[in-house]
Order: structure tokens, then C-alpha cells, then sequence
């Protein structure tokens, strides 16, 4: 195993082992652990944002009422027609979010795209998002992921079908570009 191989693991967390249960398929014991604790942290950061904004619309809408102004009404007609539309669109985002992290729990399968991998900086609302392409697959990665990557080399990415997550991560010489 080389140091870049070790370096690999350590950004991105896996072992020899989990790599090898990867490449036949799988995901281990060990990375299907991972991928509940991840599950449980997502969930409750959904939660706790849900929550948030349940207790915001009762707050607009009670103070609403309690105005019992004519015009009150009329803004809290257009807060709900934006706003409930958009409500039930997340509650529905992380329904999925949850099936999806059931389905990799439940079927225990990881894919494999192997390729030429490209490095990116997204701007987004939120700040600069690190990804990664290999084979037109584009996966988001943390600092320490992004930097563990070389730009332009060969790797092969095992992932979680559902959830996307990265799993394991394989370099190699690729004799023929």
C-alpha cells in the first residue's frame, strides 16, 4: 500500500477491508455503522430545521390573528401560498432522504465508477463547495477529501447507491490515456 493509498483512507475513513468488501459489491460492517450515524446527524439537522420553521409560521400566524386587521389576512393568504407549498416540498425532500438511507442500509450494495477524476470549487449561497467528477458523476466532497485527490489521475470511487456516499477510494495508473 502506498502512502497516497494511506492518505486516501485516513481523508476519507475507510480501511483495507472496507475497500475490499467495495470492490466485490458490498458495504462493510464497519462503513454501514458510518453511514447510520451519518443517517441519524442528517436527520435530526432536518428535524431541528423543521421544527424551526413549524414554530415561525404558528409564531406569523398568531400574530396575524391576533392583529385581526383585514390586511393581516391578505399577508397571511400569500405567506401560506408561498410558504406551505415550500413546507411540504422539504417534508417530502426528507421523507426521501430517509427511504434513501434505509435502501443503503437495507440492501448493504456499493457501485463503482472508475475514471479520469476532475477537481471543482462550486459557489453556491452557502459558501465554495468542493467536488469531484469521475465519469460525469459528480460527488461533493469535505477540505480534507478534496486535498487527499489529485486532479486529471485515475481513480475508482465505491459509493452508497441511495445516499451517494463515498465509501472507499482506489488510484490507479491508467496506461492508456
Amino acid at each position: 500500500m502506498t502512502s497516497s493509498q494511506e492518505t486516501l483512507q485516513k481523508a476519507f475513513g475507510f480501511t483495507s477491508d472496507d475497500l475490499r468488501a467495495n470492490a466485490f459489491g458490498d458495504i462493510s460492517e464497519r462503513q454501514a455503522a458510518s453511514l447510520m450515524k451519518l443517517a441519524d446527524t442528517r436527520m435530526k439537522a432536518q428535524r431541528e430545521w423543521l421544527y424551526r420553521a413549524a414554530w415561525l409560521t404558528l409564531v406569523v400566524v398568531g400574530a396575524l390573528l391576533v392583529a385581526g386587521n383585514r390586511a393581516d389576512a391578505v399577508v397571511l393568504i400569500g405567506i401560506g401560498l408561498v410558504y406551505l407549498p415550500l413546507l411540504a416540498w422539504m417534508m417530502r425532500h426528507y421523507q426521501r432522504l430517509g427511504v434513501q438511507i434505509t435502501d443503503d442500509m437495507t440492501q448493504r450494495r456499493a457501485r463503482m465508477v472508475c475514471g479520469q477524476l476532475h477537481k471543482s470549487l462550486r459557489s453556491t449561497e452557502d459558501g465554495t463547495r468542493m467536488a469531484i467528477t469521475v465519469d460525469e458523476q459528480t460527488f461533493n466532497v469535505d477540505a480534507n477529501q478534496f486535498d487527499a485527490l489529485n486532479d486529471n489521475e485515475s481513480y475508482c470511487l465505491f459509493y452508497s447507491i441511495h445516499t451517494r456516499v463515498i465509501l472507499s477510494v482506489w488510484r490507479y495508473e491508467n496506461r492508456y490515456t
